[in-house]
């Protein structure tokens, strides 16, 4: 049937904004973490991206440096956030986040 093909297809788009990265490094006691992306993959600097691990929200980043192919950022403080889980993933999404218009 077509059912099949219609979900690769809905897979492929929405992995199109979501970038899957390395966890470098995390520091867990100032929030700051370092991904194995950065210019080269469209990152920038004060870019929110949530972290998500097999597409489980586990944190939230802003991105605080970014780098030819690295980047840091540091996590947000928010009831998701399971620095473990980032610590012990071997690689994790960083998806765009919804922008909040700051004035």
């Amino acid at each position: 049937g077509d059912a099949p093909v219609a979900n690769v297809a809905a897979a492929v788009e929405a992995a199109t904004d979501s970038v899957l990265t390395n966890v470098l490094a995390l520091d867990a006691k100032s929030g700051i973490v370092a991904f194995s992306v950065g210019e080269a993959n469209g990152i920038k600097a004060k870019d929110i991206f949530d972290v998500k691990i097999d597409g489980k929200k586990v944190g939230k980043v802003q991105i605080s440096t970014v780098k030819g192919v690295l980047s840091f950022g540091l996590l947000q403080p928010e009831k998701e956030l399971d620095l473990r889980a980032i610590s012990k993933a071997a690689s994790v999404s960083l998806v765009p986040s919804a922008k909040l218009s700051v004035n």
